[in-house]
């Protein structure tokens, strides 16, 4: 049986080159076929399967509901086009895209060799990011090359977004986190099928950006999502970030908001999920977009919220408790953010320097209590603020919290790489800098934007640089490990000292670059955000907090 095993596989690999096929792969839903196609530059064949089932259509009254397991088919499907984005706007022309019928799973694997006793090769899962209310796996941004080009599984999947997966009303119709339970069936279905496209299950590290980054913290802090993942990567974002995480209180405010702007007088809870059951998808996008007369994409109106109402919850206790007790999943990390991530959320006009806060699109609902503390009259660069209270705070604060708790390696990094094909100039923004989303593109093939063409420009070799690190991570728990370092730097876990690797042109490690106005901000998030996130009472004594700011009191919160 291993003999015709092996030469199954050798005819495979050698009728490759007269068929644009794969062959048949049986996944526990059924048997599917995909297409053979090459990386952009340099023409190493993969397989590609697109618009797998993973779970049911979440449609009718499945609308708010838990994820529903892929129906069982019979004939082969043709995985071979673009799945259905969930309902959203499209981010660069603001219309309405996506349908409900969503739930679709992608599988990009490299050509399985010949070999007897072939390896089964690491697994990256991507979790794309877009405010929880936009994005898909559309490939014309998230091409796989790079990653296939190191030799390593790569999986994407679409999930819920906006109210059709994060509407929150302490039913059982719509207990929230719909979209974070899409996430976790999706990494279900990975350990139940990916053996079979070649990729182990038993390394599959799930990596994500913004949104993206702090669902990748979610399913670490979440016992709904132990086992399904070894490693993770989170890229600019935290559940600790201002901008990741509502209350039950307000997650029910913002549905009742939306309810009155689509035109109901409901006012109790079942009412205003009888009247949502039947709204078109279309009005529920459009209706959260209009309902603060502001830009939603940047004010998140439904997020990550506790959800204990549900049979099988997956947040049932606020995030920053889950931190403080260390009672998480022990994975190695890697996790970091740009330099200047505050470049992704400007106006035309602002230069960086002393500019109102009308330059920034109310990346969040700033509360007024952080606005008079920390804003009003003392902060003269806005640009830096939002960098450092929405992203240098938080993601310190979690690395702390990580390496306390964590007896595997905790990796932190800034990415300070400014390259002249930056998504933020090519999306208008001139300014130098590293922005909100900038680094996704050196790990990504990114189809819809201008890059060098040539495998040996400057920027090509930098991006093949990082696709190594974040490739060698998924591999062997390490970025740059002696044998195949792809850097010219040694990238040590964080420690105690809370060290960092800058990632530019030339690496190097450094102490972490938290400036002292983010460590009071990470001072108040500590301090206040247990209030702020109706964290449930615990019985646990309260963890020694001592070490994350050895040299200042801890209840000093207040910026002078």
């Amino acid at each position: 049986m291993k003999l015709l095993s092996a030469l199954a596989v050798l005819l495979m690999s050698v009728c490759l080159g007269s068929s644009s096929e794969t062959p048949v792969i049986r996944t526990q839903c059924g048997p599917v076929q995909g297409e053979v196609k090459t990386t952009a530059w340099n023409s190493v064949p993969y397989w590609s399967f697109q618009s797998i089932p993973y779970g049911k259509p979440p449609v009718g009254n499945l609308r708010f509901r838990p994820p529903m397991p892929a129906e069982p088919w019979t004939g082969t499907l043709k995985a071979n086009k673009e799945p259905n984005a969930c309902p959203q706007l499209d981010i660069f022309s603001q219309q309405y895209i996506g349908n409900e019928d969503c739930l679709y799973i992608n599988v990009f694997t490299p050509v399985p060799t010949a070999r007897k006793h072939a390896h089964k090769k690491a697994v990256m899962a991507w979790i794309y990011g877009g405010s929880f209310a936009g994005g898909s796996t559309n490939t014309s941004i998230y091409g796989p090359d790079l990653l296939i080009e190191q030799d390593v599984v790569v999986v994407t999947f679409n999930y819920r977004l906006g109210a059709l997966g994060f509407l929150a009303l302490g039913l059982e119709g719509a207990p929230g986190n719909g979209g974070l339970k899409d996430q976790a069936l999706a990494l279900k279905w990975i350990q139940q099928n990916i053996a079979a496209f070649g990729g182990d299950p038993r390394r599959v590290t799930i990596f994500g950006e913004s949104s993206g980054s702090a669902s990748v913290h979610y399913h670490v802090l979440s016992p709904h999502s132990a086992g399904l993942f070894a490693r993770a990567i989170a890229m600019s974002g935290t559940p600790l970030s201002p901008w990741a995480y509502h209350t039950p209180e307000q997650s029910l405010n913002k549905a009742k908001q939306l309810t009155k702007f689509l035109g109901s007088d409901a006012t109790t809870n079942s009412e205003i999920l009888n009247f949502l059951l039947n709204v078109p998808p279309k009005d529920l996008v459009n209706g959260t977009e209009q309902m603060d007369g502001v830009t939603q994409m940047l004010t998140l109106p439904f997020r990550p919220t506790l959800d204990s109402v549900d049979k099988n919850p997956f947040l049932t206790q606020c995030p920053i408790s889950i931190y403080k007790y260390g009672s998480f999943s022990k994975v190695p990390i890697m996790l970091g953010k740009t330099k200047e991530e505050a470049l992704g959320f400007t106006r035309d006009g602002f230069t960086g320097v002393n500019d109102t806060w009308t330059n920034f699109d109310r990346l969040i609902d700033i509360d007024e209590e952080v606005f008079n503390r920390f804003v009003k009259d003392k902060v003269t660069d806005y640009g830096v603020f939002v960098t450092d209270y929405y992203y240098t705070a938080p993601t310190d604060l979690t690395r702390k919290f990580l390496t306390k708790y964590n007896n595997e390696p905790v990796y932190s990094y800034e990415h300070t790489f400014d390259s002249p094909y930056a998504l933020h100039r090519q999306l208008g923004q001139a300014l130098n800098g590293t922005s909100h989303f900038d680094d996704v593109q050196y790990v990504f093939y990114m189809k819809v934007f201008r890059e060098p063409e040539d495998p040996n420009d400057p920027v090509n070799r930098f991006r093949k640089m990082v696709s190594a690190m974040w490739a060698n991570f998924a591999k062997y728990g390490n970025p740059t490990p002696r044998r195949n370092n792809p850097s010219n730097a040694i990238w040590e876990p964080s420690g105690c000292r809370g060290l960092q690797f800058n990632i530019n042109s030339q690496c190097r490690m450094q102490e972490a670059d938290v400036s002292p106005t983010a460590v009071e901000y990470e001072k108040y998030i500590l301090n206040r955000l247990p209030t702020k996130s109706a964290c449930h009472p615990t019985k646990a004594p309260e963890p020694n907090l001592d070490d994350f700011f050895p040299t200042a009191n801890p209840s000093q919160t207040t910026l002078h």
